[in-house]
């Protein structure tokens, strides 16, 4: 009687091991779909390092430790903007790409040498 079960018992621990890949599988999607949606910095304000919006908090709370940490960290905020810049996010590349190509196509000699009527 056992062994015309257990091709039910083979079939069920093969569906266990499917689930649990799968779990593993959209697990790790998820991850790297919250990856993406930080490089792409859809919500956020990317002109600013974060450091700045923290040392601005800190220094708002009325409390006598956290005002001094709030200036230092918003002073290191300002000194790493200054020497490394804001984060680059994907937003920002399209943006930047965008922004050049319209300044190459408004300062290219090429075509400010064409005029409509030249081609005609």
């Amino acid at each position: 009687m056992n062994d015309k079960y257990d091709y039910v018992v083979k079939a069920a621990k093969e569906l266990a091991s499917i689930s649990m890949e799968t779990y593993d599988n959209l697990t790790q999607f998820v991850e790297h779909l919250r990856e993406i949606r930080d490089l792409y910095a859809v919500d956020r304000d990317t002109s600013h390092s974060p450091l700045l919006s923290l040392g601005i908090t800190l220094l708002i709370i009325p409390d006598p430790i956290s005002t001094p940490i709030g200036a230092g960290v918003l002073l290191f905020g300002l000194m790493h903007e200054k020497l490394v810049g804001p984060p680059i996010y994907i937003k920002d590349i399209y943006e930047n790409f965008n922004q050049n190509m319209q300044e190459f196509l408004n300062n290219s000699e090429i075509f400010k040498t064409i005029s409509i009527t030249d081609t005609f």
